[in-house]
C-alpha cells in the first residue's frame, strides 16, 4: 500500500495520565478544557482516547478507501481483510479497550 504523506505528529499516539503522547513522547493533545474545568474525569478520559485513535482511524480509512478503488482485486490480495481489522483495532482503541 502506498502511504499518503501526512503531516502529524509520529503515530502511534497513547494515553498518560488523559494527555495523549506520540510514540517519540511529545505531547499531542491535551483533552482538559480551560474553560470547562468542571468536565467529568471520565469524559476527559474518554475524549483522551478518542484523540490517540486518531492515526488509527486515518489508516483503516485509507485501507478502505484503496480497497474500495478495486473491490475484486482487493478481496483476493486481502485488503478488505487489513481494512477490517485496522477498523477494530481502531475502535476498541478510540473506545478505551
Amino acid at each position: 500500500m502506498t502511504k499518503t504523506q501526512t503531516q502529524h505528529t509520529q503515530a502511534p499516539w497513547h494515553v498518560d495520565d488523559d494527555f495523549v503522547f506520540s510514540i517519540n513522547g511529545l505531547r499531542v493533545a491535551d483533552p482538559y478544557c480551560d474553560d470547562q474545568d468542571d468536565m467529568p474525569e471520565s469524559e476527559v478520559d474518554a475524549n483522551a482516547h478518542l484523540i490517540a485513535a486518531a492515526p488509527e482511524m486515518l489508516e483503516a480509512l485509507q485501507w478502505q478507501e484503496m480497497a474500495d478503488a478495486d473491490p475484486e482485486a482487493s478481496r483476493r490480495k486481502g485488503y478488505y481483510d487489513r481494512a477490517r481489522e485496522l477498523r477494530r483495532a481502531a475502535i476498541a482503541k478510540a473506545e478505551g479497550k
